[in-house]
């Protein structure tokens, strides 16, 4: 009499009125829900379990399966591909996947091409070398006049150099991209 167990899956409840303490609910399998097996020649559908004609199929699996269970992988019709649940969702990750390792690689290979390209434009300056440090004016009037510092190159850790000029070593260092070699090294001598 306890109503309150849960039914075994794939049954049907039938009651000729609303349960009450003195009623009795008598359970059955639905049939029609429990798959086939494939030697009888019953086609049943993937998501759903009900018999389907075998029209359609999931291009994946090659299971049979209603066009309204479905998503339609092509053109509409009889006899057309449905994608099953399942597979959609198998087949949308798999192509999510092949987008990040794309854009992966494409990182990969931007990232080489700035490195190189980076390496090739400054070349590495080396102790002793006279550089220019070029200083944007406060006024900007004339922004075709730019005033530079020039210095030595005294010492080098981690990319980045420390720079020495006729009035002393600066406190900030620099990395490659923020000063030009000279030409030549006739303007300041190390001390």
């Amino acid at each position: 009499d306890d109503i309150s167990q849960p039914l075994p899956e794939g049954t049907r409840v039938f009651s000729s009125s609303i349960p009450s303490s003195s009623t009795t609910i008598t359970s059955e399998p639905n049939s029609s829900l429990i798959p086939t097996s494939s030697t009888t020649g019953e086609l049943n559908c993937i998501t759903c379990g009900f018999k389907t004609s075998g029209a359609h199929k999931c291009p994946r699996c090659h299971r049979s399966i209603h066009i309204i269970c479905g998503r339609q992988a092509g053109e509409e019709g009889y006899g057309s591909s449905v994608w099953c649940p399942r597979c959609d969702l198998e087949a949308k990750r798999d192509k999510r996947e092949v987008l990040r390792v794309g854009i992966k690689r494409k990182q990969d290979m931007l990232h080489q091409r700035m490195v190189s390209s980076a390496a090739k434009r400054y070349e590495p300056a080396l102790v002793g070398d006279n550089i220019t440090i070029p200083i944007e004016r406060p006024d900007k009037m004339n922004s075709l006049s730019q005033l530079n510092v020039l210095g030595v190159i005294a010492d080098v850790s981690d990319d980045l150099y420390s720079v020495e000029t006729k009035y002393g070593t600066l406190s900030i260092t620099y990395t490659r991209n923020q000063f030009d070699l000279c030409s030549s090294n006739r303007f300041l001598n190390p001390s």
